[in-house]
């Protein structure tokens, strides 16, 4: 009976961290292409003020 919610445990958080890293890796590729947006608007004449 413990093992068997040890190793469900174990899955869940095997699955929880591997989510995690996915959505960094999102993250990171997110924000990479939002800094090259905006390095690449800042070059042009701002026309938000």
């Amino acid at each position: 009976m413990r093992n068997a919610v040890a190793s469900r445990l174990q899955a869940a958080i095997y699955q929880y961290n591997s989510e995690i890293s996915y959505n960094k890796g999102r993250l990171k590729t997110l924000s990479i292409g939002l800094q090259t947006t905006f390095f690449s608007h800042q070059h042009k004449p701002d026309t938000l003020e």
